[in-house]
């Protein structure tokens, strides 16, 4: 098959939803398939690992960008003529215009995440919705989408792990101090300032701890404060993963990242602020081997145990760690073959 992925951003840029997609068009190239990506991000133009890639340019966040987009795609209409499925992720809205001007051309939508506003607004459901509704079909990734954004979703997933990365290391009684980890974007909407509350509490209370934070954001001074900060990109993974390997602790609020503690068989915690972060992260089937609170304190209580005797999480993380293993991005590629091939 001919496959077009539209995708706001794409390798090289760092996220959750780059990775998806990366991730799956190189499985879906090595199965046969001819795999083309049309983003925004900036990076060399032509082929990445059998993946063509084609970056438009990008247009200032504001009422005219649609516009400029759906120009775009109009004057590249060529591009998606001979394409068996046209596949959004997120951006089904870039495609509004060529669907019009072809009903019948296969065309499908991933919902990844949410606006990282609280409560989601009106224009955004509704855009999902009309999304939907234009799609073929559809994968959410998460089951609380079905229930704030009021969508059907096809398929559900919670994206995978690459199993050959894995290091696996058992817990031990951290010999100098916790060694805590926190993975994602530094911004509030990640739950990023109650977990500096944590630390805060964890000082009170005379916790020793080394911090270390994988992420950019607008909180990033302020995370600096407590231990050190490492801008992810695709040429420190190996960095990446000796740091994560070697802690004791992870912090992280989202799927790919919890998933990535789960494989290195480390406790993972996850904070929430809202009702819909809540259902993000308790409306998935690994909900039981997590540590999820919103209150600090209630939560600092817990890491005091953990410092005292890890093997308290022993359980949780031998149940997740069977479990991630199982969750490959050859399945999640083939959750995407399964949806093209429904009539």
């Amino acid at each position: 098959m001919t496959i077009i992925f539209l995708t706001r951003r794409f390798h090289p840029d760092i996220g959750g939803v780059e990775k998806h997609v990366f991730e799956i068009s190189k499985i879906l190239k090595s199965k046969g398939h001819n795999v083309t990506v049309i983003t925004e991000s900036r990076g060399r133009v032509g082929k990445f690992s059998g993946i063509n890639i084609i970056r438009i340019k990008k247009f200032p966040n504001n009422w005219f960008k649609k516009f400029h987009i759906w120009k775009w795609m109009i004057s590249n209409l060529g591009i998606f003529r001979n394409a068996d499925v046209i596949h959004a992720h997120d951006v089904y809205y870039w495609y509004f215009p060529l669907k019009i001007l072809n009903p019948f051309k296969k065309s499908y939508v991933t919902f990844h995440g949410y606006e990282t506003k609280f409560p989601p607004s009106k224009k955004a459901i509704i855009v999902r919705k009309i999304s939907e509704k234009m799609a073929k079909g559809n994968i959410c990734v998460g089951k609380f989408i079905e229930k704030w954004y009021r969508t059907r979703a096809n398929f559900i997933n919670y994206g995978a792990v690459d199993i050959s990365q894995n290091s696996e290391q058992k817990s031990e009684k951290p010999k100098s101090g916790l060694k805590i980890l926190l993975i994602g974007r530094l911004e509030k909407d990640i739950g990023t300032e109650i977990y500096l509350k944590v630390l805060d509490l964890l000082k009170k209370r005379k916790v020793k701890f080394n911090f270390y934070a994988i992420g950019t954001g607008s909180l990033e001074r302020k995370v600096r404060r407590y231990g050190k900060v490492i801008h992810p990109n695709y040429n420190n993974k190996i960095y990446y993963y000796s740091i994560l390997k070697n802690a004791n602790l992870i912090f992280a609020s989202s799927y790919l990242s919890i998933l990535e503690g789960f494989l290195y068989k480390k406790p993972v915690a996850s904070v929430y602020d809202n009702p819909l972060k809540k259902d993000y992260l308790t409306m998935t089937p690994f909900k039981n081997w997590l540590l999820v609170d919103s209150d600090s304190t209630k939560f600092a209580d817990h890491i005091v145990r953990f410092s005292r005797n890890p093997e308290i999480f022993g359980r949780n993380t031998n149940l997740a760690y069977d479990w991630v293993r199982e969750q490959t991005w050859d399945k999640v590629a083939d959750i995407y073959l399964k949806l093209w091939s429904k009539k």
